[in-house]
């Protein structure tokens, strides 16, 4: 928790600036140009010195990897617990669940889930054994690998999907607004691109 020799009343400033451009505008997008609050926000933020501004983005990078690596940490408990499953393999089971005919090639399902072929063939073979997915080969393609979501699959993610639904909600949406998920939706998106 922030002590009191934490306080920047110039953040402050900053943060109700926004809050008015906010309720001028009453959502969370960018604040008009020439409304005046915009200027007065981005005057406040260029007064900064290098060494403040370098200080608030590396204490912004703490607390979101801290604050992940602990989220996920206990979303992969709840699901262990509840479901049988690690939090890896509820990504790859939602991936199945979102593709055509719940099948995706081994290849795309290593890009999406940023795997070693390795790492993914392990997981697979785990979950295979599990009679959660199957594996085909892909006809016309000696090297092809198509992965497959099963029935028993389909049911164990439905419950996997409830646990984690619910402890989202408790650990992430019931603390943000929707303005603020947009923002972070934002954020994210433009820098997963760098990750492509």
């Amino acid at each position: 928790m922030p002590s009191d020799s934490d306080y920047d009343p110039e953040c402050e400033d900053v943060a109700e600036a926004r809050i008015d451009a906010l309720e001028a505008t009453g959502s969370g997008g960018p604040v008009p140009a020439g409304s005046g609050v915009a200027e007065a926000v981005s005057l406040q933020l260029s007064t900064r010195s290098d060494e403040e501004a370098r200080v608030a983005l590396w204490r912004a990078w703490r607390i979101y990897i801290e604050t992940t690596g602990r989220m996920q940490s206990e979303i992969d408990a709840v699901l262990h617990k509840g479901a049988g499953i690690a939090i890896a393999d509820y990504n790859l089971l939602l991936l199945l669940t979102e593709a055509p005919e719940r099948r995706l090639r081994f290849k795309e399902l290593a890009q999406r889930m940023s795997f070693s072929k390795s790492r993914l063939s392990y997981q697979i073979r785990s979950l295979e054994k599990r009679g959660l997915i199957s594996r085909e080969a892909v006809e016309g393609d000696a090297r092809g690998l198509d992965v497959q979501l099963t029935q028993e699959g389909m049911q164990t993610f439905k419950k996997a999907a409830r646990l984690h639904e619910k402890h989202v909600q408790a650990l992430m949406f019931d603390s943000i607004s929707l303005q603020e998920a947009e923002v972070l939706e934002r954020i994210f998106t433009r820098v997963a691109k760098k990750l492509l």
